[in-house]
């Protein structure tokens, strides 16, 4: 099998797991990279309006939550561990989604760094962080089959 023919096959897998996959600059500065558009499905927003805007998805992120996620990325940025945090989110429809984004720094094909997200597996270990009432349905982030 071509390479290519490997890539389309993980593209295509990861277009159809309900998770939003993205990349973000290294530098905090700017709109992501790249957003997948599992964005519009789960949460009810277009990727477009996400990567147009840099605060587009953390003035979604509840208030609350949002200096633990905030320090959360800086931390990442600073040390280049991985990442593993869980808020809410307020989709479109006013609902509250629970996320568990987990990001690691990543060395780009041009030699710089970015910020890949992608989902961690909630069974594996013990929350830290406030857990979404029985019932609520929780969303996660991937990273981009590009980058």
């Amino acid at each position: 099998m071509s390479s290519t023919l490997g890539v389309e096959r993980v593209r295509m897998l990861a277009e159809r797991l309900p998770l939003v996959t993205y990349t973000l600059r290294f530098d905090p500065s700017g709109p992501p990279l790249h957003v997948s558009a599992q964005l519009e499905p789960l949460f009810g927003y277009a990727p477009a309006d996400c990567m147009a805007d840099d605060a587009f998805w953390t003035s979604r992120i509840a208030e609350d939550d949002r200096p633990r996620v905030l320090a959360a990325l800086a931390r990442l940025r600073e040390t280049h561990e991985q990442m593993c945090v869980e808020y809410r989110v307020t989709a479109s429809d006013e609902r509250a989604v629970w996320v568990r984004d987990v990001a690691v720094v990543a060395v780009g094909g041009d030699g710089g760094l970015a910020v890949h997200r992608h989902p961690g597996d909630d069974t594996r270990e013990e929350p830290t962080e406030p857990q979404p009432p029985a019932g609520r349905r929780r969303s996660g982030f991937a990273a981009s089959p590009d980058a």
